[in-house]
């Protein structure tokens, strides 16, 4: 009865341990498979439009975007205000870079080319206002009053320098559970 007893022991400890190596070698592999990269294949770009315009009773503001697919874009945006004021902004993307063009009636603002922008300007110059001749009023310069104190130093406190306590742990493997994608649409290639 001792020897069955034993031969148990002895087939439940192989057992034991050929589950033990099942377990670690799916774990390695699960951790191997994570690090392989996934190849998920790229949508071709896809040409683009859109716009809107909101107009209320004191102002419109819009905007108009293309796209041609291959990383150019043309469009435009701009806005009204009650008094008249009005900014419109015309740009190009593409492989030239970006360039603007400002058509605007903003006060104070000039027909000027900064950076690749245009800014097309049929506001009145300041410049160009007609201005009266000016009034100078003189008084008398009266001496600013200095106060001196004299100059404390400061108060330094100095402290030892206390090394950080550092505690080191074993790194274990993570675990990695997978579950199917919810939401995943396989007719247009990506999920959602």
């Amino acid at each position: 009865m001792s020897r069955s007893k034993s031969v148990h022991a002895t087939s439940t400890s192989g057992y034991t341990r050929n589950m033990l190596f099942l377990v670690l070698l799916s774990t390695i592999a699960l951790a191997h498979a994570s690090i392989i990269p996934q190849i998920v294949p790229v949508p071709a770009p896809q040409p683009y439009k859109f716009g809107y315009s909101i107009r209320d009773q004191n102002s419109q503001q819009y905007r108009q975007e293309a796209g041609n697919g291959a990383g150019g874009v043309i469009g435009n945006y701009g806005f009204t205000d009650d008094r008249g004021i009005a900014r419109q902004v015309n740009y190009v993307a593409d492989d030239a870079g970006f360039r603007a063009q400002v058509l605007t009636n903003e006060p104070g603002t000039a027909n000027q080319n900064p950076a690749a922008v245009q800014i097309i300007s049929n506001a009145p110059y300041a410049g160009s206002v007609p201005v009266g001749p000016a009034v100078v009023v003189q008084q008398p310069i009266r001496p600013a009053v200095v106060v001196q104190q004299p100059i404390r130093p400061a108060v330094v406190v100095q402290q030892p320098i206390r090394p950080a306590v550092v505690v080191q742990q074993p790194i274990r493997p993570a675990v990695v559970v997978q579950q199917p994608a919810i939401g995943f649409r396989a007719e247009y290639g990506h999920g959602f």
